[in-house]
């Protein structure tokens, strides 16, 4: 009987000293990226340790491109040279999407008009440069396919 009692108080006192379940740790998804604006800037804000930066890039460069999103004028160069315009967007932390826009690109015109300081709403697709990704993650180079 001593036995069995002993066993029992055995038998509760490790159940008690059961590991608790971990708690599930909390996730930025970046597979999607980018779905919004939003979810772009705050994947961008993930990568302050080299983990984060490998898994935005990864999402990164499988990220065929971008739509609607509102941006601010930053910089614009025209070219004497062939007119062509270099152009900055802001959208949001600091971040910049640029391209050089040439003289023969449907967009040229609309482009032309845009003064620093101006918003507007852009779609396009990354260029993703040469694969390094983690290089700048202030700037972006892009092409756009609408402006308004």
């Amino acid at each position: 009987m001593r036995s069995a009692a002993v066993l029992i108080c055995f038998l509760a006192m490790a159940a008690c000293e059961k590991a608790p379940e971990p708690a599930a740790a909390a996730k930025v998804e970046v597979s999607a990226l980018p779905r919004t604006q939003t979810d772009f800037l705050t994947a961008l804000a993930m990568t302050s340790n080299p983990a984060g930066v490998d898994r935005f890039c990864t999402a990164f460069t499988t990220t065929p491109g971008f739509a609607d999103w509102v941006a601010t004028v930053r910089d614009s160069q025209t070219s004497t040279l062939n007119r062509s315009i270099g152009i900055t967007f802001d959208v949001g932390d600091g971040i910049k999407l640029e391209q050089v826009v040439q003289a023969d690109n449907s967009l040229h015109e609309a482009v032309e008009r845009l003064l620093i300081g101006d918003k507007v709403t852009i779609s396009g697709a990354f260029t993703h440069g040469n694969g390094e990704c983690g290089y700048s993650l202030d700037s972006f180079g892009i092409r756009l396919s609408d402006i308004r």
